[in-house]
C-alpha cells in the first residue's frame, strides 16, 4: 500500500504538499496539483481512513470497555451492542448509495 511519502517522492514534492492537495486545505500551483494526483493514480494511494479519524478526532468507531467476555453476560452485551449496530450502519450506507443514484440522475 502507497503512503504519503511515497507519493511526495514520485511527485517531486513535500509531504506537507501532498497534504495540501489531498485535504486542499492551502493553495497549491495547478500543475503540482495534477502531479500528485498523477502520483497517487499510478501508485494506487488510499487515504488511511483510520489515520484521518484520529486526526479529525471523528469517525465512525464504537468503543466498548467490558469485563472479561468468557463471562456470559459480559459476551451477549458486547453481541447485542453488535447486532444493534448493523442494521443502523446498513441503512446509512443504503441513504447514501440512494442519495448518490439521485444525484447522478439529476446530472448535477
Amino acid at each position: 500500500m502507497a503512503t504519503i511519502r511515497d507519493v511526495a517522492v514520485r511527485a517531486g514534492v513535500s509531504t506537507a504538499t501532498v497534504s495540501r492537495v489531498i485535504n486542499h486545505s492551502a493553495y497549491v500551483e495547478p500543475e503540482t496539483i495534477t502531479r500528485v494526483e498523477k502520483a497517487m493514480r499510478e501508485l494506487g494511494y488510499r487515504r488511511n481512513q483510520t489515520a484521518h479519524a484520529l486526526a479529525r478526532r471523528s469517525g465512525k468507531f464504537l468503543g466498548l470497555l467490558t469485563g472479561n467476555l468468557a463471562d456470559p453476560f459480559f459476551a451477549r452485551l458486547a453481541r447485542g451492542v453488535e447486532e444493534t449496530l448493523h442494521p443502523i450502519e446498513r441503512m446509512a450506507r443504503e441513504a447514501t448509495s440512494l442519495a448518490i443514484r439521485i444525484f447522478l440522475q439529476l446530472d448535477l
